[in-house]
């Protein structure tokens, strides 16, 4: 008689555990899809020519200015004006001031060049920091 019961007691727990499994698993959320996660975020690509790491030589800011229709984004601007006179830590600083993170940073080959004096070949280089932010 005791094994019975405990057989009982046992269909009663493998039921109720299967409900419980049930229950949590249509609680669940599906995760955003890639499409989703990319419209959460801005992005934008600090370019940086040069040698030296101090002083770059003429730092650009893309932020999707040049596409036709582009809306004219102030913020975007002043911050452009305000990068021209400092250093890449102070670029970088500022846009994390303005709540951009880091995401990568990319070394971009633009123009292989040899040399004939001593056949060499030297490539220029810029770095992109590629940045973004969430959109409000």
């Amino acid at each position: 008689m005791l094994s019975g019961s405990i057989l009982v007691s046992m269909k009663w727990l493998l039921l109720l555990t299967l409900l419980v499994g049930a229950v949590a698993a249509q609680a669940q959320t599906t995760p955003p899809s890639t499409s989703d996660q990319l419209a959460m975020y801005r992005y934008c690509v600090l370019i940086v020519e040069g040698k030296y790491f101090n002083s770059p030589e003429s730092p650009r800011l893309d932020y999707g200015q040049s596409l036709p229709g582009a809306p004219a984004d102030v913020e975007m601007q002043q911050l452009l004006a305000s990068i021209k006179t400092t250093s890449i830590v102070g670029i970088l600083n500022a846009l994390g001031q303005h709540h951009w993170e880091l995401v990568n940073t990319l070394m971009v080959p633009t123009e292989v060049r040899g040399s004939s004096l001593d056949r060499g070949t030297y490539i220029d280089l810029e770095t992109r920091y590629v940045f973004r932010r969430c959109m409000p």
